[in-house]
């Protein structure tokens, strides 16, 4: 498979993933808990925060992915990097941690997330990284 293809694969991994991400402020944080009156004011702000930020995160990641990601950049993939243990890793991890966290089905989703994101990154490594002939 050509470096180029096996780029755009990996690229269309990661949007996907974010598109899923980028989605879960307005189906779930945003209906289920910003606007929650039985929430402390404050919580609400942070979960709105947390709504945000989360979209943020998907925009950037999807413009990552389809333009300096499928051109090669090394930058990008150790973005996309962070975007995988800041993004998605953290989550099962964090809702262990706490005891508490999402339902077992967006867990099972944000797993499934994880690890196609972290095949993207091992399929991509050769094309970004391959050593480059002299000028």
């Amino acid at each position: 498979m050509s470096a180029e293809r096996r780029l755009t694969v990996s690229a269309w991994t990661f949007i996907v993933s974010a598109l899923f991400a980028g989605s879960v402020p307005f189906t779930d944080f945003l209906p289920n808990h910003a606007f929650d009156e039985t929430w402390p004011g404050h919580a609400r702000f942070h979960i709105m925060m947390a709504a945000s930020h989360l979209f943020a995160l998907a925009l950037l990641t999807i413009l990552i992915a389809w333009f300096p990601f499928r051109a090669g950049r090394p930058w990008s993939w150790f973005a996309l990097g962070l975007y995988w243990i800041f993004g998605l890793g953290l989550i099962p991890l964090i809702a262990y941690w706490q005891g508490s966290g999402p339902p077992m089905r967006p867990l099972v989703l944000v797993s499934l997330a994880l690890l196609a994101t972290l095949a993207a990154l091992v399929f991509s490594w050769r094309p970004i990284f391959r050593p480059r002939a002299p000028l």
